[in-house]
């Protein structure tokens, strides 16, 4: 882990790129890869793929947790990184039972998680590296929203930027126990000044202000209208649903799909969970480099 981070930190315009590249390929390939899936739950039946997919997901999680307790449970605060991890196996878990529409969903924790890697090398915060690779999710989310699916009936999905998010964490939760880190301890007043002295914050918080200030002046709205002028921006083409949602065509699966208040509420909460890592422990870059 320590000598890909000193890659990628020794390479910032490649780390660039391959970032860039990552997020469009995801966003952009979606078709491509929901098409392999269909073909795969015709061939197998849907009941049979999603039920592998579920399991093969279980068993991994499974294997990685083992492996990361048996690596940090003696080391210095490796306790707390335990429970970092085992907070975040809850988000994950949470989230695939309450937000995922099926098993095929899972994909997003793995795709994020590994995104992770490049952007902490580069931005040396765990913090800023959930913000950006969470961003990185929602303009996914955006391109299959406003582009993909543009004339199909549905929200932008906070859901799966949820998910994203969660991936995210897995990853950064991965890093502070697998790479060489160095124990800090920053009070929370400088904690929040190094937060809001990265672009990672200063964009989330800005993307904020922006979204709430075309809500106040009538340019965006949470749901399309039916009639009248149209706002610049909806964020649903779909009416209301009640707390929990069924559609046997989307799963089918009981689960809730967020309100962009919530969405946006829920990224907070996450955004702030792991920007308390960077109070503890520092990549120790000189030593990886050493170690390179």
């Amino acid at each position: 882990m320590d000598r890909t981070l000193a890659w990628f930190a020794s390479h910032r315009l490649a780390s660039l790129l391959f970032i860039v590249i990552f997020v469009l390929a995801v966003s952009t390939q979606h078709e491509l890869v929901q098409s392999f899936v269909f073909r795969a739950m015709e061939t197998f039946t849907a009941n049979t793929w999603l039920t592998g997919v579920g399991w093969a997901f279980r068993i991994v999680f499974l294997l990685v947790t083992i492996f990361l307790i048996r690596r940090v449970l003696h080391q210095d605060q490796g306790k707390g990184k335990i429970v970092y991890w085992a907070v975040t196996v809850a988000f994950t878990f949470a989230a695939v039972r309450w937000l995922s529409v099926n098993n095929n969903e899972f994909i997003h924790f793995f795709q994020y998680a590994l995104l992770t890697v490049p952007i902490f090398a580069l931005t040396r915060s765990f913090g800023q590296t959930v913000i950006w690779t969470t961003l990185g999710g929602a303009f996914d989310e955006g391109w299959q929203y406003g582009v993909l699916h543009a004339g199909w009936g549905i929200p932008y999905d906070f859901n799966d930027v949820i998910m994203n998010a969660c991936g995210a964490g897995l990853g950064v939760v991965w890093i502070c126990s697998i790479a060489d880190m160095r124990p800090v301890s920053n009070s929370v007043k400088s904690l929040v000044a190094e937060q809001l002295a990265g672009w990672g914050w200063r964009t989330a918080l800005g993307l904020l202000g922006l979204g709430l200030g075309m809500l106040a002046t009538g340019h965006m709205m949470v749901y399309q209208p039916k009639t009248g002028p149209m706002p610049l921006l909806s964020l649903s083409r779909m009416d209301p649903k009640p707390f929990w949602f069924f559609d046997a065509t989307w799963g089918p699966k009981t689960f809730h799909i967020l309100h962009p208040f919530e969405g946006v509420l829920l990224m907070a909460l996450l955004f702030f969970f792991y920007s308390t890592l960077d109070r503890h422990w520092k990549w120790d870059a000189k030593a990886a480099s050493a170690g390179a």
